[in-house]
């Protein structure tokens, strides 16, 4: 499985309003993740089947919290968010995660 991060996505996340995430960041949030995952099925966040995109909160290396959106094609996760997790994104992760 290969972690692609588009380009726009990638000077997105980096940005300081976005939580000035690196993409060995999100790398880290893979590796950590236990597996479960919750489902965003708000129409902006549809994939191209119109299907809810998976996320999961995880921590990085230096244990910063990390919401990861994607989406999955063929064998490949494309990133298409990440973020720093509130603590109001970190609970219902906890409550709902799959």
């Amino acid at each position: 499985m290969a972690i692609i991060i588009p380009p726009g996505i990638a000077r997105k996340i980096e940005q300081p309003d976005h939580g000035e995430i690196t993409e060995k960041e999100v790398h880290e949030c893979f590796e950590n993740h236990d597996g479960r995952l919750c489902w965003d099925s708000r129409p902006q966040h549809l994939d191209r089947q119109g299907q809810p995109s998976p996320w999961f909160v995880s921590e990085t290396n230096k244990r910063r919290l990390l919401k990861i959106m994607f989406v999955r094609e063929n064998e490949d996760v494309h990133l298409k968010s990440a973020y720093p997790a509130s603590q109001q994104v970190h609970e219902i992760f906890e409550r709902f995660g799959k």
